[in-house]
């Protein structure tokens, strides 16, 4: 039992140790010590500032990073019909998709939309709430800049920066010891940015499988993607 405990409370602190570790060197590279508050992006200079803000805060995240634990994440971008539409017929994976994460099995329907994205790819900022990001609509980033965003793809930005000593606090997911997403009204509202990222599955409550199929198992030449109704999000592994 001794060992036991002694066991937990090493795990505790590495945790905190993490959490700790970041926020001070978060501190040294700069890091806003009375927080930033853009807003949520509208205008060109919104995304531009959101990018630049947001670089030294994913490139620490990226170094602390459990990359085991963020790899068996599920990962799905909720939206619209004319969002998946877009997705399928426009999207680049080189841009950094908003999505929710979730634990495997526990996948559940959004409110934010009734089509379903579910990509792999590289998560390189995972915050427990949304709000702690705010980082405003993809196609604002890619308008920013064109040539960048042709080679290399558009990144996301943020419109709120805490204190950096704040990220002591579990507000970025750094591993399982951090996960504690924002739920409300049933909705996770959690927020991964995902890079280069590669469709596996979609959830669709009216475009019937066969008109999907067509298009994703067809025309993209994609029959690994499954397609799959709302009622089966629970079986996403």
């Amino acid at each position: 039992m001794k060992l036991l405990f002694e066991n937990w409370r090493k795990f505790i602190n590495e945790d905190e140790s993490t959490r700790e570790t970041f926020a001070q060197e978060f501190c040294d590279l700069g890091g806003f010590e009375s927080g930033y508050w853009g807003g949520m992006p509208t205008s060109r200079k919104d995304y531009q500032d959101a990018i630049k803000v947001a670089r030294p805060l994913k490139k620490l995240y990226n170094k602390h990073a459990d990359r085991a634990f963020l790899n068996s994440l599920i990962t799905v971008h909720w939206t619209e019909r004319m969002g998946l539409v877009k997705i399928l017929s426009k999207g680049s994976s080189k841009d950094e998709l908003s999505c929710a994460a979730y634990l495997p099995g526990t996948v559940t329907t959004s409110t934010w939309g009734d089509y379903g994205v579910v990509v792999k790819g590289y998560i390189s900022l995972l915050a427990n709430d949304m709000n702690d990001l705010v980082s405003g609509a993809g196609q604002g980033y890619a308008k920013v800049d064109p040539q960048r965003t042709k080679s290399s793809g558009a990144n996301k930005g943020v419109g709120m920066v805490q204190r950096c000593s704040d990220y002591a606090d579990e507000i970025l997911v750094f591993d399982k010891d951090d996960w504690k997403p924002r739920v409300y009204k049933g909705t996770t509202r959690n927020e991964a940015f995902v890079d280069n990222w590669k469709i596996t599955a979609i959830i669709s409550p009216e475009i019937s499988h066969p008109f999907l199929k067509r298009i994703v198992h067809g025309k993209m030449n994609r029959p690994d993607v499954k397609i799959i109704s709302p009622e089966q999000v629970g079986e996403l592994k």
